[in-house]
């Protein structure tokens, strides 16, 4: 995925958060980026409930099909 926010201060990854979230239809509050903070590549983690969980692994199976 790419953001136009520039990586200054954390605002790219805000929107990176930003736009997962809103593709894979969950809370913003549900992800973090928790790895590559100062990299292109990133490591985020996802947080929530079995639901939530269920969710985002039928969303990745979207694109696998």
């Amino acid at each position: 995925m790419r953001v136009t926010e520039p990586p200054e201060g954390g605002k790219a990854n805000r929107a990176l958060v930003k736009l997962l979230a809103k593709a894979m239809q969950l809370p913003p509050s549900d992800l973090a980026v928790v790895g590559g903070l100062k990299d292109r590549n990133k490591v985020v983690a996802v947080d929530g409930d079995p639901t939530t969980i269920n969710h985002l692994k039928s969303w990745l199976g979207a694109f696998h099909e």
